[in-house]
């Protein structure tokens, strides 16, 4: 993957951190290849998951030339035979101290088409919505720069229960225009005991099931 020194560093430095500040780890190795993500990602973090929408719209690959080791693949349902809704949620072991910030983090690589459509924040509170679709990125439905099929890129979203805000940053093959764009959450009234969320839903496009791959997948209270 072509990723910036800058940020490859940055994300590097990120993780470098103690177990108690990880909040959700996956990296898909230990998962099994076609089938779909466990629902316990195994390894420390203790109560981070991912669940996801029956059937083979979310699956772990192997395939050469997406992503290095394994990865979660995002395969639109057909839609002959299957109409609901292709739904991952990805939850944070148990979060305590909500005076501290969440870094979510993910390696990526886009499909040929279609939508993907990822709502962060926390347990019942939405902060942030990011979208990928046909080559536009959206925050909270407004176009903020460009991405093309096959791009690889890094993700990192980073909330402020405190201030009630959010900051999103993106690099790698993608066109945001600048280095990060931050804004005011959509809620941020939270309670100890919470998890951060991750929801992504997909939409497919014609004749391109495969939307979006995923690797590397962290939530942390590390500040980068």
């Amino acid at each position: 993957m072509l990723f910036s020194t800058r940020f490859t560093a940055l994300f590097a430095s990120l993780f470098l951190v103690s177990g108690c500040d990880i909040l959700l780890n996956a990296s898909f190795e230990a998962d099994t290849a076609g089938d779909p993500p466990r629902v316990d990602i195994p390894g420390a973090p203790s109560g981070d998951s991912i669940t996801s929408s029956e059937g083979k719209s979310f699956f772990v690959t192997s395939q050469g030339g997406l992503v290095a080791g394994q990865a979660m693949a995002f395969v639109a349902p057909d839609q002959r035979t299957d109409n609901r809704t292709a739904r991952s949620v990805m939850r944070s072991a148990t979060i305590n101290n909500l005076e501290r910030p969440i870094y979510i983090s993910w390696n990526g690589k886009f499909g040929a088409g279609g939508e993907l459509n990822g709502i962060f924040g926390y347990l019942g509170k939405q902060f942030v919505r990011l979208q990928f679709s046909n080559g536009d990125i959206l925050l909270e439905g407004r176009p903020v720069g460009r991405y093309r099929p096959g791009d690889n890129h890094q993700v990192l979203i980073s909330l402020y229960p405190v201030e009630g805000r959010y900051r999103v940053a993106i690099s790698g093959d993608v066109d945001l225009g600048r280095p990060f764009i931050e804004g005011a959450a959509r809620s941020s009234l939270e309670v100890a005991g919470s998890k951060a969320v991750a929801d992504f839903t997909i939409t497919p496009a014609p004749n391109a099931p495969l939307v979006y791959v995923m690797d590397d997948v962290k939530m942390s209270h590390q500040a980068p």
